[in-house]
Protein backbone atom coordinates (compact mmCIF):
# COMPACT_ATOMS: atom_id res chain seq x y z
CA UNK A 1 0.00 0.00 0.00
CA UNK A 2 1.46 3.90 -0.60
CA UNK A 3 0.79 6.54 1.47
CA UNK A 4 -1.69 7.43 -1.17
CA UNK A 5 -4.07 4.64 -0.90
CA UNK A 6 -7.14 5.88 1.14
CA UNK A 7 -10.90 5.28 1.44
CA UNK A 8 -13.43 7.92 2.50
CA UNK A 9 -16.58 7.50 4.08
CA UNK A 10 -19.05 10.18 4.57
CA UNK A 11 -22.54 10.62 5.88
CA UNK A 12 -23.24 6.66 6.24
CA UNK A 13 -24.63 4.13 8.89
CA UNK A 14 -23.04 1.13 9.15
CA UNK A 15 -24.57 -1.29 11.87
CA UNK A 16 -25.02 -4.88 12.83
CA UNK A 17 -21.63 -5.75 11.33
CA UNK A 18 -19.76 -8.74 12.45
CA UNK A 19 -15.97 -9.98 12.52
CA UNK A 20 -16.50 -13.76 13.14
CA UNK A 21 -13.90 -15.43 11.47
CA UNK A 22 -9.83 -14.92 11.85
CA UNK A 23 -8.49 -12.10 12.31
CA UNK A 24 -11.84 -11.21 14.63
CA UNK A 25 -11.39 -7.60 13.78
CA UNK A 26 -13.48 -4.86 13.16
CA UNK A 27 -16.90 -5.55 13.53
CA UNK A 28 -17.32 -3.01 10.69
CA UNK A 29 -14.42 -2.00 9.42
CA UNK A 30 -10.77 -3.56 9.10
CA UNK A 31 -8.50 -0.93 7.98
CA UNK A 32 -5.27 -3.44 7.01
CA UNK A 33 -2.91 -0.98 5.35
CA UNK A 34 -3.98 2.56 3.71
CA UNK A 35 -5.40 4.98 5.16
CA UNK A 36 -9.39 5.44 6.06
CA UNK A 37 -11.43 8.93 6.78
CA UNK A 38 -14.32 8.88 8.20
CA UNK A 39 -16.65 11.86 8.03
CA UNK A 40 -20.33 11.48 9.75
CA UNK A 41 -20.41 8.61 9.97
CA UNK A 42 -22.73 6.22 12.76
CA UNK A 43 -21.50 2.95 13.89
CA UNK A 44 -24.39 0.79 15.95
CA UNK A 45 -24.39 -2.26 17.22
CA UNK A 46 -21.44 -3.50 15.65
CA UNK A 47 -19.49 -6.79 16.96
CA UNK A 48 -15.65 -8.65 16.82
CA UNK A 49 -14.55 -11.34 18.12
CA UNK A 50 -11.23 -10.02 18.99
CA UNK A 51 -10.82 -6.32 18.59
CA UNK A 52 -12.70 -3.14 17.62
CA UNK A 53 -16.06 -3.59 17.36
CA UNK A 54 -16.64 -1.04 14.40
CA UNK A 55 -13.27 -0.61 13.86
CA UNK A 56 -9.66 -2.16 13.83
CA UNK A 57 -6.36 -0.57 12.57
CA UNK A 58 -3.84 -2.98 12.40
CA UNK A 59 -1.21 -0.53 9.47
CA UNK A 60 -1.98 2.88 8.50
CA UNK A 61 -4.03 5.33 9.53
CA UNK A 62 -7.76 6.24 10.77
CA UNK A 63 -9.20 9.94 11.10
CA UNK A 64 -12.34 10.05 12.22
CA UNK A 65 -14.54 13.68 12.49
CA UNK A 66 -18.18 13.85 13.96
CA UNK A 67 -18.47 10.12 13.95
CA UNK A 68 -21.07 8.07 16.66
CA UNK A 69 -20.01 4.57 17.85
CA UNK A 70 -23.11 3.32 20.25
CA UNK A 71 -23.57 0.01 21.43
CA UNK A 72 -20.78 -1.85 19.46
CA UNK A 73 -19.07 -4.46 21.28
CA UNK A 74 -15.37 -6.75 21.36
CA UNK A 75 -13.01 -8.41 23.08
CA UNK A 76 -10.48 -5.41 23.15
CA UNK A 77 -12.05 -1.86 21.97
CA UNK A 78 -15.65 -2.43 22.55
CA UNK A 79 -15.47 0.71 19.16
CA UNK A 80 -12.34 1.83 18.07
CA UNK A 81 -8.97 -0.66 18.47
CA UNK A 82 -5.23 0.09 16.97
CA UNK A 83 -2.84 -3.24 17.05
CA UNK A 84 -2.79 -5.30 20.30
CA UNK A 85 0.58 -6.55 19.86
CA UNK A 86 3.75 -5.50 18.14
CA UNK A 87 4.76 -9.14 16.94
CA UNK A 88 1.00 -10.39 16.67
CA UNK A 89 1.48 -13.65 14.36
CA UNK A 90 -1.75 -12.63 12.31
CA UNK A 91 1.03 -10.08 11.14
CA UNK A 92 -1.52 -7.23 11.14
CA UNK A 93 0.28 -5.74 14.34
CA UNK A 94 3.47 -5.12 13.33
CA UNK A 95 2.76 -0.99 12.55
CA UNK A 96 5.16 0.61 15.09
CA UNK A 97 5.28 4.60 14.39
CA UNK A 98 3.34 4.22 10.93
CA UNK A 99 0.01 4.03 12.72
CA UNK A 100 -1.85 6.83 13.36
CA UNK A 101 -5.69 7.63 14.81
CA UNK A 102 -7.31 11.14 15.18
CA UNK A 103 -10.67 11.20 16.65
CA UNK A 104 -12.45 14.77 16.21
CA UNK A 105 -15.64 15.43 18.20
CA UNK A 106 -16.78 11.66 18.12
CA UNK A 107 -19.39 10.46 20.51
CA UNK A 108 -18.57 6.71 21.72
CA UNK A 109 -22.27 5.64 24.29
CA UNK A 110 -22.74 2.30 25.16
CA UNK A 111 -19.96 0.54 23.91
CA UNK A 112 -18.62 -2.63 25.62
CA UNK A 113 -15.43 -4.74 25.76
CA UNK A 114 -15.56 -8.19 27.41
CA UNK A 115 -11.82 -7.09 28.39
CA UNK A 116 -10.52 -3.54 28.19
CA UNK A 117 -11.32 -0.52 26.23
CA UNK A 118 -14.93 -0.41 27.12
CA UNK A 119 -14.84 2.53 23.75
CA UNK A 120 -11.62 3.00 22.53
CA UNK A 121 -8.52 0.17 22.94
CA UNK A 122 -5.04 2.33 21.97
CA UNK A 123 -1.92 0.11 21.21
CA UNK A 124 1.34 1.26 19.25
CA UNK A 125 1.89 4.26 17.34
CA UNK A 126 0.04 7.92 17.82
CA UNK A 127 -3.13 8.86 18.81
CA UNK A 128 -4.91 12.04 19.19
CA UNK A 129 -8.57 13.05 20.50
CA UNK A 130 -9.75 16.14 20.35
CA UNK A 131 -13.59 17.30 21.57
CA UNK A 132 -14.97 13.85 21.76
CA UNK A 133 -17.74 13.15 24.47
CA UNK A 134 -17.62 9.44 26.14
CA UNK A 135 -20.64 8.01 28.20
CA UNK A 136 -21.96 4.65 29.67
CA UNK A 137 -19.30 2.94 28.00
CA UNK A 138 -17.55 -0.71 29.94
CA UNK A 139 -14.38 -2.68 30.26
CA UNK A 140 -16.30 -5.91 31.93
CA UNK A 141 -13.50 -7.73 32.99
CA UNK A 142 -10.23 -5.06 33.08
CA UNK A 143 -9.14 -1.65 32.91
CA UNK A 144 -9.78 1.50 30.56
CA UNK A 145 -13.90 1.85 30.84
CA UNK A 146 -13.76 4.82 27.88
CA UNK A 147 -9.97 4.67 27.41
CA UNK A 148 -7.01 2.11 27.20
CA UNK A 149 -3.75 3.14 25.98
CA UNK A 150 -1.90 -0.16 26.42
CA UNK A 151 1.40 0.17 23.81
CA UNK A 152 4.12 2.22 22.89
CA UNK A 153 3.72 6.06 21.22
CA UNK A 154 2.55 9.19 21.74
CA UNK A 155 -1.17 9.83 22.98
CA UNK A 156 -2.86 13.04 23.73
CA UNK A 157 -6.54 13.86 24.85
CA UNK A 158 -7.51 17.61 24.40
CA UNK A 159 -10.97 18.93 25.31
CA UNK A 160 -14.33 16.57 25.12
CA UNK A 161 -15.88 14.49 28.57
CA UNK A 162 -16.05 11.20 29.99
CA UNK A 163 -19.34 10.51 32.23
CA UNK A 164 -20.36 7.19 34.05
CA UNK A 165 -17.84 5.15 32.07
CA UNK A 166 -16.79 1.87 34.39
CA UNK A 167 -13.98 -0.93 33.78
CA UNK A 168 -13.86 -4.07 36.71
CA UNK A 169 -10.11 -2.90 37.93
CA UNK A 170 -9.07 0.69 37.55
CA UNK A 171 -9.38 3.37 34.94
CA UNK A 172 -13.10 4.04 35.10
CA UNK A 173 -12.72 6.88 31.84
CA UNK A 174 -8.64 6.26 31.02
CA UNK A 175 -6.43 3.51 31.87
CA UNK A 176 -2.73 4.41 30.86
CA UNK A 177 -0.25 1.83 30.97
CA UNK A 178 1.91 1.70 27.92
CA UNK A 179 4.01 -1.30 28.81
CA UNK A 180 1.01 -3.70 29.41
CA UNK A 181 1.01 -6.97 26.77
CA UNK A 182 -2.45 -8.25 26.28
CA UNK A 183 -2.83 -12.06 27.62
Amino acid sequence: SSPSDRLTLRSLRLRNGTAARPPEDGGAILVADGSLLLESVTFEANRALRSGGAIAVHRGALTAVGCDFESNSALYGGAVATDLEPSDPSGYGQMGSAQRVQLTTCTFTRNRADRSGGAVRLGHGRAALADCTFELNQAVAEAGGALDVTGSGSFGVQGGSFKQNTAATHGGAISFNPSAVPQ
